[in-house]
């Protein structure tokens, strides 16, 4: 499925940048961190500025340049060894900015390719790093990895993380850089919950049936979708554990497991366990959510940690009933009963009883599911998320005349 971009009008008053992104992985798509990159990308150029983005050529066959939508994308020939530890890998990344020019350096990550271009650039344009829970995990296959990153983080203008809590444990393990921690959520896509009526969730529900049979959903059939990170959390375990008691009271029912990850295997282990394998599947990552958020009647994000994703905001933005583990409470996004559910994910029985009371109730869901809507409109309002990642590049007397600001 295509990327769409979040909409975001040029601004006026600022200046255009020119604004090189680093990457480590970018295309294809493999995940959140990608799809937030590729969005970003298209939002910036679509502002009006020029961006680039650098990333790396992990197959031989691949081109090494090429265009993501209108944004063109340079990839680095990956070394023998890992694609940025060697001299080799890493010299012609410094090249290939330097001859873009840019404004300012954008890296997702915290890794050797964001420690060369700090070394490189630092000192002469911003150089702003984005970290989310992801990337907060060091390369342990690499060394100095941790010395590094505080490298990265002493010399960055500006770090832009996901939620409080990546912040915080940021904070936590490199105290000196507290000053620098803004949070900024991800562009996401928002659609409106005007658009959830019975006519349209069934015409999403046949359009994705003959995209593929393996999403062959029927009118009378519910369903219930999961797009939370496969990644190190034991959450989405705990919701197929939840699953067999749902369908005791919904035989018909059907949950959705969508996203890679290290986790995945398990997941699916678990899966066939349990005899579960004509009830939930796992179609793999999904680019847009949008037509499967549709279609669906209920979105779980069951993770037992703190911290944000964006394909939590992507389904409050469309208006379904979201379910959530206690810790989403942490970032404001759900209050229970009035903007969401929360089930303790920690607790099968209460995860499964909480399940199959949104799928009993349609009236419920519809209630909370407008309400959480509301309640998030303001927070993933795209210009000023937009205008929060291109802050750090401008001065203080650029911002002043920022008619966006």
């Amino acid at each position: 499925m295509e990327i769409e971009p979040a909409p975001a009008p040029k601004e006026s008053g600022r200046k255009p940048k020119r604004l090189a992104i680093i990457a480590r992985r970018f295309w294809p798509v493999s995940g959140p961190t990608e799809l937030a990159i590729g969005r970003l990308a298209q939002a910036i150029d679509a502002a009006g500025h020029t961006v680039e983005i650098f990333t790396v050529c992990w197959q031989k066959t691949w081109p090494t340049n090429l265009h993501f939508g209108e944004v063109p994308v340079r990839r680095l020939p990956k070394s023998a060894s890992s694609p940025w530890s060697s001299l080799r890998a890493i010299r012609p990344l410094s090249r290939h900015i330097v001859d873009f020019q840019p404004d300012g350096v954008l890296a997702f990550g915290a890794d050797d390719e964001t420690w060369t271009a700090a070394r490189a650039f630092s000192d002469r344009i911003p150089l702003v790093v984005r970290m989310d829970g992801q990337s907060l995990e060091p390369d342990r296959s690499r060394t100095n990895t941790a010395s590094r990153q505080a490298q990265v983080f002493e010399m960055a203008s500006s770090i832009l993380v996901d939620c409080r809590k990546t912040g915080d444990e940021l904070e936590r393990r490199n105290l000196s850089c507290g000053h620098k921690i803004q949070v900024v959520p991800e562009l996401i896509n928002a659609s409106h919950p005007d658009q959830r009526t019975l006519a349209k969730q069934n015409a999403a529900r046949n359009a994705l049936s003959d995209a593929h049979p393996v999403l062959s959903i029927e009118t009378d059939q519910p369903l219930v979708v999961c797009a939370a990170p496969l990644y190190r959390d034991t959450g989405v375990l705990d919701l197929v554990r939840a699953w067999p008691s749902v369908l005791h009271q919904f035989p018909k029912a059907r949950l959705w497991i969508l996203g890679d990850g290290p986790s995945g295997k398990t997941v699916w282990d678990e899966i066939n366990e349990l005899d579960l394998v004509y009830s939930v599947i796992m179609p793999g990552f999904f680019d847009d959510l949008s037509e499967v958020l549709l279609a669906a009647d209920l979105y779980v994000h069951p993770l037992r940690h703190a911290g944000y994703d964006s394909r939590l905001g992507e389904a409050l933005l469309s208006g379904i009933c979201c379910l959530a583990g206690p810790e989403s409470q942490h970032e404001g996004l759900i209050q229970h009963d009035r903007t969401g559910l929360i089930a303790d994910s920690q607790q099968t029985d209460h995860i499964a009883d909480t399940l199959i009371e949104a799928l009993s109730q349609p009236e419920l869901r519809q209630r909370l599911g407008t309400a959480g809507y509301h309640a998030n409109k303001n927070r993933f309002e795209s210009q000023k998320i937009l205008s929060s990642f291109l802050k750090p590049f401008y001065t203080g007397a650029e911002r002043s005349l920022s008619a966006v600001e």
